[in-house]
């Protein structure tokens, strides 16, 4: 570049000339005009910056934290169950207290009217429940306790009220229908496990 600015300069001093100058050799004018073009400060270039990414980086969601509490259920299936209900959207504690009033928490109670497992799940539940969730054992905690937590799901679903949610559990939806209609808004059923709940709650379990 500095050379063909210099070629350049030679050329138009070349045109300009009108009366014979003292002759300077092409080699030492050339040499003048780099040593000048040199001198000659020059803009500097700023390199852009590139603009930060528009886009946020989505904040990681946070880990809830198992409650463990002192009943009669390992810690291995508090942790199963808390983490079902959450994929369920399912009431933990209420679901724990719900295990109390129903088998005290034992796997293998079968009753007198066919209802099995820790959430004692009635005989007339299991076909669908096997093809809907893949069911094998109906006496296995984790399978059992998936069942009982799905089948309270799919009720707080039609039912806003716990209690009617857990009437239904109980009786079935037409015994609590029926049980309803004649002005009833929670049974004793209900209202055990409401308060078992609570208290729970106010131990606040071990995270």
């Amino acid at each position: 570049m500095v050379v063909g600015i210099a070629a350049h300069t030679l050329n138009n001093q070349a045109q300009g000339i009108d009366e014979p100058q003292p002759q300077t050799s092409h080699s030492t004018l050339l040499t003048a005009t780099i040593a000048q073009i040199a001198a000659t400060p020059t803009e500097s270039l700023t390199r852009p910056t590139s603009k930060p990414d528009p886009t946020p980086t989505p904040e990681a969601e946070p880990t809830s934290t198992v409650r463990i509490y002192d009943i009669p259920l390992t810690e291995e299936l508090q942790t199963f169950t808390f983490y079902l209900c959450e994929d369920y959207g399912a009431d933990y504690e209420m679901v724990l207290a719900l295990m109390d009033r129903e088998s005290d928490y034992t796997a293998s109670a079968i009753s007198k009217t066919n209802d099995y497992g820790i959430m004692q799940i009635n005989r007339i539940n299991h076909e669908w429940l096997t093809e809907e969730l893949g069911i094998t054992d109906f006496l296995n905690p984790e399978q059992n306790i998936r069942c009982g937590v799905y089948m309270l799901a799919e009720l707080a679903k039609k039912y806003d009220d716990p209690h009617r949610v857990l009437m239904a559990y109980n009786m079935g939806e037409k015994g609590a229908r029926e049980y309803t209609s004649k002005g009833n808004t929670s049974s004793a059923y209900s209202r055990y496990i409401m308060e078992q709940r609570d208290k729970l709650l106010q131990e606040g379990g071990e995270e």
